[in-house]
């Protein structure tokens, strides 16, 4: 069995899912999949029930949400009639950290998405910090409900010598998974150092880590350690890392860095021609990336309300799973310059993605 396989096999073990009964063409192949999901964190509410099921069609078996998306109840009205219902990943909100607040965060998502057990649920950051703009600290603070500000201190107020709150968010997690409440366990936006520090003082490790796609690509002492623990690792933001910012007309024509940029971007679809010459399928740069990142065993979870690029993604999950290790390591240094060309790092929105592939 490949390593993808038993990544898969390990995924559904902890999340108490399943991928049987699937009856779309892809669905067989995305059994290998089940990290492939689909993100409707920042999908208007009256678009969501069509992206699941569109979703779900192409054998997609997974979605991403969060407590602060304010969705979970349309998510469980259209998993009801779905067969096999769709696996839920939840977060808790910054503004929930602390054991209490969690507990309160995690009942209140277990309520919206209308089961006693829900797959997934990770920390979604682990502080609230205003040097990021869309952050209000203080105003999210003072708009909670009267009983969850009564059921802890607030956690941005928290000083230097207090713990630090995420960590008893953690412990909460754990009591939950523990209750059978909570399938798999983890966190999004953490560092390398906040990971070092979670995974030194956890009792039940965590079983997953989200983060941009530029974590996987550029911070390699953090995916090395989640490795060597086996955290299993989810990117977000799949293309917002790449085609928002290199559209050729961001850079003067003729210019280094619009050689550069037109340079990585023809590596990348000459590799796919080459490959096509081969007998494996067609694909577009973002398809060979969505390939690359699942045959090397990361969950992605793109957002997209469109059902084209929808069964894009499903498509190409798996699709060079039979590459050699040699060639899917020369096609990772093509990404690599692609996404160096672009000199900077994407944006990062409050719920994880803001794209539409």
């Amino acid at each position: 069995m490949s390593g993808v396989a038993l990544v898969a096999v390990a995924l559904l073990t902890v999340v108490g899912g399943t991928l049987s009964n699937a009856n779309a063409k892809n669905s067989k192949k995305l059994e290998r999949h089940p990290g492939v999901g689909i993100g409707v964190g920042n999908l208007p509410p009256d678009r969501i029930d069509d992206v699941l099921r569109a979703a779900h069609a192409e054998g997609i078996r997974l979605v991403d949400t969060a407590a602060a998306s304010n969705n979970e109840h349309i998510i469980a009205a259209t998993n009801k009639e779905l067969d096999p219902p769709m696996s839920v990943e939840t977060k808790v909100w910054y503004t929930h950290l602390g054991y209490n607040r969690t507990i309160m965060s995690v009942e209140a998502s277990r309520k919206g998405l209308n089961v006693a057990k829900i797959n997934i649920v990770l920390i979604h950051w682990p502080r609230c910090n205003d040097d990021i703009p869309w952050m209000n600290c203080e105003q999210e603070e003072n708009a909670l409900p009267e009983e969850v500000k009564a059921a802890g201190p607030a956690p941005h107020l928290a000083g230097s010598d207090d713990e630090k709150p995420w960590r008893g968010s953690w412990r909460a997690l754990e009591e939950l998974h523990k209750q059978g409440k909570v399938g798999g366990i983890g966190v999004s936006n953490f560092d390398v150092n906040e990971m070092n520090e979670l995974i030194s003082m956890a009792t039940v490790r965590p079983h997953f880590a989200q983060n941009s796609v530029w974590s996987y690509f550029f911070d390699k002492p953090l995916i090395e350690l989640l490795k060597e623990h086996g955290v299993f690792y989810q990117a977000y933001s799949v293309m917002n890392a790449f085609l928002p910012q290199f559209h050729m007309d961001n850079f003067p024509r003729g210019s280094p860095e619009w050689e550069r940029v037109t340079s990585a971007v023809f590596a990348v679809s000459g590799f796919g021609d080459a490959l096509e010459s081969e007998g494996f399928p067609h694909m577009s740069e973002s398809e060979l990336l969505i390939a690359y990142l699942t045959a090397n065993g990361v969950g992605i979870i793109p957002r997209s309300g469109n059902h084209a690029h929808i069964a894009s993604n499903a498509k190409a999950a798996g699709a060079l799973d039979a590459l050699p290790a040699d060639r899917l390591e020369d096609l990772g240094h093509l990404l690599d310059e692609w996404l160096r060309a672009t000199h900077k790092q994407p944006k990062q929105s409050p719920h994880n993605g803001d794209e539409d592939l």
